[in-house]
């Protein structure tokens, strides 16, 4: 027979919540354990309990010197803010950011582009050799002719 569902929502009575909350700190312990041992992982734990004066969170495994190594590695794994370790700074996700939107608006530029300056007419389809010919020497002079002012300016 399986367990009813669990309305997740405080707990109002302080003594069953502290109650609730060893007995759950206690099973997160453990499977952090089994976690650890099954898969050769090294994990790492620090819970701060509710309502606890001293600010003294509870800390797994209680070697401090294994904790401060495991927070080490993780910071300079994270230190290049890659997405694959969970951390993204703020500076990290707004480059990021700005970054997508470049690359957006570098594609909308390049769209505008070719609308507004197709690299082939679909009139010249339908011409023919001779009127192609033509076309061809009238922009030629129309280049020749822009050299010129170009040149003129200069």
């Amino acid at each position: 027979m399986g367990r009813g569902k669990l309305r997740m929502e405080l707990i109002k009575n302080e003594k069953v919540r502290n109650a609730a909350f060893e007995k759950r700190k206690k099973g997160i312990v453990k499977s952090a354990n089994e976690l650890s041992t099954l898969c050769g992982v090294q994990i790492g734990m620090i819970i701060n309990e509710p309502g606890q004066n001293n600010n003294e969170p509870t800390i797994w495994p209680a070697n401090r010197e294994v904790i401060t190594k495991l927070i080490d590695s993780y910071k300079s794994k994270s230190a290049g803010n890659d997405c694959r370790y969970g951390t993204y700074n703020l500076p990290a996700f707004f480059k990021n950011q700005t970054e997508k939107i470049e690359d957006e608006v570098n594609k909308l530029r390049k769209r505008t582009r070719e609308v507004k300056y197709p690299k082939w007419d679909e009139r010249l389809d339908t011409c023919s050799e001779d009127e192609l010919k033509d076309f061809a020497g009238k922009l030629t002079a129309k280049i020749e002719s822009a050299r010129v002012r170009i040149n003129s300016i200069k």
